[in-house]
């Protein structure tokens, strides 16, 4: 869902940026809003019957709105196919303002073979490793924006990078060598408990 700790009201700003630069760059936003029961709640009809804003995917939508760049953003929705929406993108993007668990969008999109502009919080560095994505500071739109340029400008940076990230993903994070970490730490144990017994 779009939240602002995730970055998405950043990304605005960004876009903005990248946008006077890049005017024909798409920005596909992988999240949804309330959903109908929420819409068609009593809370839902004063909100509609006021013009409120109903949720923070409405709240962001008028922002591009009032930014002058709705032709730039594609709102997805809930989508299960994050592996084709990958296929279909040349950069992801990653800006959490606060830390969030491992990261799973990191992984997923360098195993796609793309680099990541992230904010460098929580685990995302030891995540995406060596030169597999850029790190921004987390509030910084500027950042986010000039990384995203960077990638823009320079087509065979962002693909030696998308190329690094999916041989990390293949040596760090495969699941068979998943499987061979926790078996190891069950077997190691197993052999302090019997040498205890």
């Amino acid at each position: 869902s779009v939240q602002e700790v995730k970055g998405h009201y950043l990304l605005v700003e960004a876009a903005k940026k990248v946008v006077h630069i890049y005017p024909d760059v798409i920005f596909l936003i992988v999240a949804g809003g309330v959903g109908s029961e929420y819409r068609n709640s009593w809370k839902g009809r004063v909100k509609k019957m006021l013009g409120m804003v109903m949720d923070n995917l409405e709240r962001m939508q008028r922002l591009i709105y009032r930014e002058g760049i709705k032709q730039n953003f594609i709102f997805t929705g809930y989508r299960k196919d994050i592996p084709e929406i990958l296929a279909a993108s040349d950069v992801v993007t990653f800006i959490p303002q606060v830390a969030e668990g491992f990261g799973r969008p990191l992984i997923e999109a360098m195993a796609a073979g793309l680099p990541v502009v992230a904010t460098d919080i929580g685990p995302t560095k030891e995540i995406l490793g060596e030169d597999t994505g850029v790190l921004v500071r987390p509030g910084s739109s500027d950042d986010i924006a000039n990384a995203l340029i960077e990638f823009f400008n320079d087509p065979v940076k962002r693909h030696r990078l998308g190329k690094a990230g999916r041989e990390r993903v293949k040596r760090h994070f495969n699941i068979r060598q998943h499987v061979s970490k926790i078996s190891e730490v069950y077997q190691n144990v197993l052999r302090e408990n019997k040498q205890n017994s």
